[in-house]
């Protein structure tokens, strides 16, 4: 009687174990149903599941520092495709969108599902060592140009958008075709001409401007370079945009930019044209990320697999608002010319991308160039 009893209370225990196994499993399953990037990888879930657990989510939160053109097109097209998903978008310039995340995962409290940052820059880099993107690898990336300059190697963030940032534009009423640059030299050697009549990004003001100048000036040229552009009292502004308007106004002749500024200029019939420098030319992107803890994780898988297919890179490339495709098959519109055939694209591996894209550099080359431009040292 008493081996029955014992064995009676053994299977009690034996069963209560179980049952409470059971219990911290479907726990633990749920807890990464409703967040797959707990673990910091991506989920498995299949393209079918993904979509149907995205709709039940219903939202999706993002933040970077894109134009407002290309969020509006791109958050349109995307609530278009799934029904039910309502996206929020917030734009940030780099130096804020590093001061958002940082504060948002001191507090814990995540508000964003996906951010987008300038690359190369300190924040994007900060973002990467900080460890607050999640590994997401996405079917589309299979399509994608130069994969290993424009997907990080751990999955954490891909470029959605690429452009040439080392252009010139100029007023094609102004400038004489014998006075278009195409080297510093030709702006440097002709001081009288460009004096008062030249506009560059102010470094000071972060994002892409210091590695523009750290790669195609301060390497080929030098410092005195800097010194040698200071004297042609060039009009430092601190958005391509402003430096790109002013050309097609006639109140600069030209300036040092982006070819993103200048394409909307160009298909609206402005006096402007580009120049590609013959130092050559960087491609800089929009480097997109799941951040860690995302209030909606699935949305965010969806929103990556969706922004980097064909779909999603078509819709910025047709509109002249993603400039070069980055997708093997897909050429640019009309009147834009595609980067990737222009002379002297310089391409980073993932190592040189990290050795150049450091915060140590940023800061140690950002004091230099500033007092060789006499700039003082912030704005």
């Amino acid at each position: 009687m008493l081996v029955t009893n014992n064995r009676r209370a053994l299977s009690r225990v034996i069963l209560a174990i179980i049952v409470a196994i059971v219990v911290v499993v479907a726990a633990f399953g749920a807890v990464l149903l409703t967040n797959p990037g707990i673990l910091g990888a991506s989920s498995t879930t299949s393209s079918g599941n993904l979509v149907q657990l995205a709709q039940q989510e219903g939202s999706l939160s993002l933040v970077g520092g894109p134009a407002t053109p290309w969020w509006n097109a791109t958050t349109l097209a995307f609530e278009k495709a799934y029904p039910g998903i309502k996206v929020s978008f917030v734009r940030q310039a780099a130096g804020e969108l590093g001061t958002t995340l940082q504060a948002q995962f001191a507090s814990g409290q995540i508000t964003y599902d996906v951010a987008i940052f300038s690359a190369p820059s300190p924040q994007y880099v900060a973002a990467l060592n900080n460890g607050w993107l999640v590994s997401y690898k996405s079917p589309s990336l299979a399509t994608y140009k130069w994969s290993s300059t424009f997907v990080d190697p751990q999955y954490r963030s891909v470029a959605v958008s690429a452009w040439a940032g080392t252009v010139w534009i100029y007023n094609t009423k102004d400038v004489p075709s014998n006075m278009v640059p195409h080297s510093w030299e030709d702006i440097t050697n002709n001081i009288t001409f460009w004096k008062g009549n030249l506009g560059l990004n102010d470094p000071r003001f972060g994002g892409f401007t210091w590695y523009e100048y750290y790669e195609n000036i301060w390497l080929p040229y030098g410092v005195s370079a800097f010194q040698n552009l200071s004297k042609i009292n060039p009009t430092y502004v601190s958005t391509v945009v402003t430096s790109a308007n002013d050309v097609a106004s006639g109140t600069l002749y030209g300036a040092y930019t982006s070819d993103a500024a200048v394409f909307s200029l160009i298909q609206q019939g402005a006096p402007v044209a580009l120049a590609y420098p013959s130092s050559g030319q960087l491609p800089l992107l929009w480097e997109a990320g799941i951040l860690k803890s995302s209030p909606h994780p699935y949305a965010a898988e969806l929103y990556m697999d969706w922004i980097t297919s064909s779909a999603g890179q078509t819709v910025g490339v047709q509109q002249g608002l993603a400039w070069s495709p980055l997708l093997q098959n897909m050429t640019p519109v009309a009147g834009i010319p595609d980067m990737w055939t222009a002379p002297g694209l310089i391409t980073l591996n993932a190592t040189q991308q990290t050795q150049v894209n450091n915060a140590f550099a940023y800061n140690s080359t950002l004091g230099v160039i500033t007092n060789a431009l006499g700039l003082p040292p912030s704005s």
